[in-house]
């Protein structure tokens, strides 16, 4: 999968693409987080917002949803013309983009983003059953046979007759698989945490407030609240959904990950970084057990802050994991003891190789140098057998070369349309990665060394 940027934020002009590790390092406000914003709101929104049930005939030709509803089988056209879907979904999403970034549309003029994905990545797509409730009395399936081209449609106990939502399943059904489905640990994720209750008071009490008042009190509480000079403010996307995963919590803990169910040894790996555990009441207040202190718990609010900002990453290998999901984390060394840093490092290749992809973007040159030796660890494996300190490795966590990609923000030569040359603007430059070396990234490596050659001239002086 490749994304290509234009005029959104700092970058002016960017290409990158998402292998199964991706790194993006570079100094602050440099367009890190818009790149991982684009992408996360593009997979998030892709199926469910940028494909719209008019654009079925697109999908599979003629579709008569009433005639289906009633015979409960359809004879496809065709199979989905998924390059031309995947365009349509991109032009869509410029018009998204200030819902993504929760900002004025305003700064997204001439602002673009592209996605593809190449057709040897669509021969492999599986379609397993879409499954809608319905208001939870009655329940419809959708199912595909692929050799018939056959869609089948089956109720129970009652029909919903609802051709809506019959024809976003069926959309859903045709696109599954497509992209990877995302799941995002935004840098504002401590946040998210432990000001969740307190933003659900300020909404109920305005809903409260909207319920009581007369009519022209309505409108002056919508200006105020609503409409501060044209722009309506909210959140961006990736925190609405950080909220939202935590405001859900007692449900999604009732679900099991694929680690949970298949590689239990990663979330005991796991829960040496966090130290501990967490706990949620019948009343959602959320709660952390420090390990070997069984009769301990700490409310979430008066927990170490590094605590706080692995709560959501807990939550995804623990209840939502799925082999086949891209999984985002704004800064993973947030908070983080420099051993930890190394030790998150490690779990990101342990996912990896289990087929989880991973999209990251640090400052961390822990996490960058971790990441290195594991690279090149696996080109010479008869070097694990050497005494190399703590941590001992093992091989599930070295990582190949060939599926990591590292871009550094900053600025470089770009080409722009209507110019005969190349000019200098903000660009994702891609890191080179040697099998037997790592990743050079020199913008770690320059404040380092300046550092280091301060220390040597305090210590030893001119000499």
């Amino acid at each position: 999968m490749k994304v290509t940027i234009e005029n959104l934020g700092p970058l002016r002009k960017a290409e990158y693409e998402v292998g199964d590790l991706t790194l993006i390092c570079g100094e602050n406000n440099t367009g890190k987080t818009y790149a991982t914003y684009a992408l996360y709101g593009f997979l998030k929104l892709w199926r469910d917002e940028l494909l719209t049930p008019d654009l079925l005939p697109k999908l599979i030709g003629s579709f008569d949803v009433t005639s289906f509803m009633k015979s409960g089988s359809l004879k496809l056209d065709k199979l989905p013309d998924y390059q031309s879907l995947i365009a349509l979904a991109c032009r869509n999403y410029t018009q998204a983009l200030p819902r993504v970034f929760g900002s004025n549309p305003q700064q997204f003029k001439g602002a673009e983003v592209k996605v593809s994905i190449p057709n040897e990545s669509l021969s492999h797509i599986a379609y397993d059953p879409v499954t809608v409730d319905v208001s939870g009395e009655s329940q419809f399936t959708i199912r595909l046979d692929k050799q018939t081209q056959t869609v089948y449609y089956e109720t129970r106990p009652g029909r919903p007759f609802n051709s809506y939502l019959v024809t976003t399943a069926l959309i859903q059904l045709l696109t599954q698989g497509v992209f990877n489905n995302p799941f995002i640990v935004s840098v504002e994720r401590t946040g998210a945490a432990i000001f969740q209750s307190e933003l659900d008071l300020v909404q109920i009490g305005l809903m409260n407030a909207l319920r009581n008042a007369n009519e022209p009190e309505k409108k002056l509480l919508f200006k105020r609240f609503f409409d501060i000079e044209g722009y309506k403010p909210q959140y961006a996307l990736p925190i609405v959904n950080n909220i939202s995963t935590i405001r859900g919590l007692k449900q999604t803990m009732n679900s099991e990950s694929i680690l949970a169910s298949k590689h239990p040894e990663i979330l005991e790996f796991f829960s040496e970084i966090v130290g501990g555990t967490f706990t949620i009441d019948r009343n959602s207040t959320l709660f952390y057990h420090p390990a070997g202190k069984p009769r301990t718990k700490i409310l979430l609010n008066d927990s170490a802050s590094s605590v706080r900002a692995l709560l959501l990453l807990d939550v995804y290998l623990r209840h939502v994991a799925q082999t086949g999901d891209i999984l985002i984390i704004d800064e993973p060394e947030l908070n983080l003891h420099p051993k930890n840093q190394r030790l998150i490092a490690r779990l990101l290749a342990r996912l990896v190789n289990i087929g989880i992809k991973v999209f990251i973007t640090t400052h961390s040159d822990y996490i960058v140098k971790e990441l290195n030796t594991l690279i090149m660890l696996n080109y010479r494996k008869s070097d694990m057998k050497k005494e190399l300190g703590t941590p001992k490795y093992i091989e599930e966590e070295l990582l190949e070369s060939g599926k990591v990609r590292v871009y550094i923000a900053e600025e470089g030569l770009i080409n722009v349309v209507g110019q005969n040359r190349r000019v200098r603007g903000d660009t994702l430059t891609p890191a080179p990665i040697n099998p037997m070396y790592g990743i050079e990234v020199n913008t770690f490596d320059t404040s380092i060394d300046d550092m280091n050659q301060i220390q040597e001239q305090l210590v030893y002086g001119d000499d």
